[in-house]
């Protein structure tokens, strides 16, 4: 899976609750943006109530599906301002 598809997943307003799901069939709910790390090599998923954290490289990942029935939601971040 390729970086920048990953964070632009992440960045998508309104948010909508995802599985981020790996060629060994582990998948992983991401239900806030902000519990995913994007690093050069490494995804980082954070899982709140259980202070368990997920790692995986960007190869392993080898889908990342809405999930059906989620909520959208705003995704936190600042509007970007108008230069006008």
């Amino acid at each position: 899976m390729n970086l920048d598809t990953i964070r632009s997943v992440l960045i998508e307003d309104p948010f909508v609750p995802l599985e981020i799901r790996l060629a060994n069939g582990d998948r992983h709910p991401v239900a806030d943006p902000f519990n995913v790390a994007v690093g050069k090599y490494v995804v980082m998923i954070a899982y709140p109530n259980s202070g368990r954290i997920a790692s995986c490289t960007p190869h392993q990942i080898v889908s990342i599906e809405k999930v059906k029935g989620g909520r959208p939601r705003p995704n936190g971040r600042l509007p970007q301002k108008s230069n006008k």
